[in-house]
């Protein structure tokens, strides 16, 4: 995770994917792999939000090693399609580092919309916040595949 600080050792990254699934047994998981030779190469997660129902919250990461090669961006594809079409989402959330660009770059590229610029509050660190609505969904040809 070079973007939002150092990158996370493997154990710190086993560690952190378990607590967000068991902590959140309600929320989809899944681990991204190469189609190529099944190697693991990141983690995207759809996590329902507790203000709204039918609003989620979708994270991604990628191992740097696998960065800019199309992982995050077909991941991300591919949950869009099941949360608006199988789970009836009204809405799907993600935020990114402002200087992220690669997350940045896919979030617009995929149709979310920007809703602003928000800080951690701690370290004054900041995130774009992005969405994707229903009705942006189905009116975005990019996303039929």
């Amino acid at each position: 995770m070079d973007h939002i600080g150092p990158t996370l050792s493997k154990e710190k990254a086993i560690k952190l994917f378990e607590k967000v699934t068991v902590e959140n047994q309600d929320n989809l998981f899944y681990v991204i792999r190469n189609t190529h030779n099944s190697q693991k190469v990141g983690m995207i997660g759809l996590m329902t939000k507790l203000t709204k129902d039918s609003c989620y919250e979708l994270g991604v990461m990628i191992h740097k090693n696998y960065s800019n090669k199309g992982y995050a961006y077909k991941a991300t594809q591919i949950l869009l399609k099941l949360a608006f079409k199988q789970m009836n989402a009204h809405s799907v959330s993600t935020r990114c580092h402002v200087l992220n660009s690669g997350a940045n770059r896919i979030s617009k590229a995929l149709g979310f919309v920007n809703k602003g610029i928000i800080s951690d509050g701690k370290s004054a660190r900041k995130f774009n916040c992005w969405e994707m609505t229903d009705e942006l969904f189905k009116a975005n040809n990019r996303l039929s595949f």
